[in-house]
This record gives C-alpha cells, sequence and structure tokens, in this order.
C-alpha cells in the first residue's frame, strides 16, 4: 500500500508521508496529491480532449469545460468522430490576435480559433461590442467546433459547412443567442461577411440528424466553398443516388 500511494512523489515528499505523525503524514499526502487532482479538473469528460483556459477563476473554468465537452458529445453524434489527442487552449482577451493583427472586438469578431499541429488556440474577446448580447459561453461553443473540425479533418476549405456546423452545435445548446445572431446577419449591415454562417446553419439544420449526413460532411467539407444552393444540389444527387440503389 505504501509503494502504491508513492507513485509520483518525489524522495523527499515519501519521507515525510512516512512520518510516525498520522496528522502529518495525512497533510503531506494531500499536498502530494493536489497537483494531479489540478490536471484532472483541465480534462474534458469526452476521452482524449483536453482543455486549459488561461487567466480565468475557478468557476469559468469549470463551465468552461462542461461546454467543451458537450460540444465533443454532440460532434460525435452529428459526425460520428470522437474526440482524440487534441488539446483546445482558450484565452479570454481585450483585444483578438489573428493573423499576425491585432483586432479590436468591437465588430462582428467575438472570438477566433487558431491552428496548430497538435491543438487549437481560442481567444474570445473579454468586451462585446453594444449590441452584442452573446455571452461568451455561446462564443466558446461555437468555436470549439471549429477546433473538432481541425482535429477530425485537417484543413479545410468549406467555410459554409465549417461555420454552419459550429453555429448547428452551439444553436443546440444556446437556441436563443443563435437565432438572435443569425436574425442580426440576415438584417445587418454586415450581413454579406456572414452568410456562410446563415447558409450553413440552414443545411446542417436540415440535414444534421439525417444518417448519410456524416459521410457528406466528411467529403464536403474539404471542398471548396459552394453555398447552400451548392450544398442542397449535391445533397439531392446524394439521395437520388441513394434511391436508384
Amino acid at each position: 500500500m505504501e509503494n502504491a500511494i508513492a507513485v509520483g512523489m518525489n524522495p523527499l515528499a515519501f519521507r515525510f508521508a512516512c512520518s510516525p505523525s498520522p496528522y502529518f503524514r495525512a497533510i503531506i499526502f494531500l499536498l502530494c496529491l493536489a497537483p494531479a487532482t489540478l490536471l484532472l479538473a483541465q480534462k474534458a469528460e469526452e476521452p482524449g480532449l483536453m482543455a486549459a483556459f488561461e487567466n480565468v477563476d475557478p468557476e469559468v473554468s469549470a463551465e468552461g469545460m462542461k461546454i467543451i465537452s458537450e460540444c465533443a458529445r454532440r460532434f460525435r453524434e452529428v459526425t460520428h468522430h470522437k474526440a482524440g489527442d487534441w488539446t483546445v487552449r482558450v484565452c479570454f482577451v481585450e483585444k483578438i490576435h489573428a493573423h499576425g493583427m491585432n483586432l479590436c472586438s468591437h465588430g462582428q469578431l467575438r472570438g477566433v480559433t487558431r491552428h496548430g499541429c497538435d491543438g487549437s488556440t481560442i481567444q474570445i474577446a473579454t468586451r462585446l461590442a453594444a449590441g452584442q448580447r452573446s455571452s461568451w459561453e455561446r462564443v466558446l461553443a461555437h468555436e470549439v467546433v471549429h477546433a473538432l473540425v481541425r482535429e477530425a479533418y485537417g484543413n479545410t476549405s468549406n467555410t459554409t459547412l465549417n461555420e454552419g456546423l459550429a453555429e448547428y452545435i452551439a444553436g443546440q445548446m444556446f437556441p436563443s443567442e443563435v437565432r438572435r445572431d443569425l436574425h442580426n446577419a440576415v438584417w445587418g449591415a454586415s450581413s454579406q461577411a456572414l452568410i456562410p454562417y446563415v447558409e450553413g446553419h440552414r443545411f446542417c439544420s436540415e440535414h444534421g440528424e439525417e444518417k448519410d449526413f456524416a459521410d457528406f460532411f466528411a467529403k464536403a467539407i474539404k471542398t471548396n466553398d459552394i453555398g447552400y444552393d451548392g450544398l442542397a444540389h449535391e445533397w439531392q444527387e446524394l439521395s437520388t443516388s441513394n434511391i436508384e440503389r
């Protein structure tokens, strides 16, 4: 039993843990286990998915971990891909850093995800613009899906499907916020730039629960962006070929 307890301790800690005083031994034992406990707290419930939150209090980190786990679960249901060894790093910043530029978080930019060879970094704006009532939780859910897409499929070029799936899954978790944001995107001044979000969400909402969606998504996410009409046409062709079989 003592050998089992000593696993992970340094020799000095083990020597103190063997002290005759039960009270002293208990304190040392808990202190030695603390780092491992903190590490486990950063592991999402979804197997293999790791996440780290920077410059936030424990309550925000704990809530963020729940959101990441739920995103991974829903992502697996839709795409049939399970989270692997990807690491997600979440930072709350006043200015979002993207493509070597400091972008003030005043426009539509509330979050951004950058990808590395073995993980993704998510930046979330701490100060949302006037009129933007989206919560950081809703923004995190959207960005986490981008990280999961990158892990599962690598580099992708189909913006409509990428943004659409992110809005679809975030919309399942935060329906009122996503519904309001998409409405604003349609009628707002910058709606042109947000068309992929709206069209992608529409397509994923229409077909996300159908049995062929996972295979269709895996192929289409790697192709050039053809918008909603193009995706709908390809889906129709897929459906027709399945019927003919």
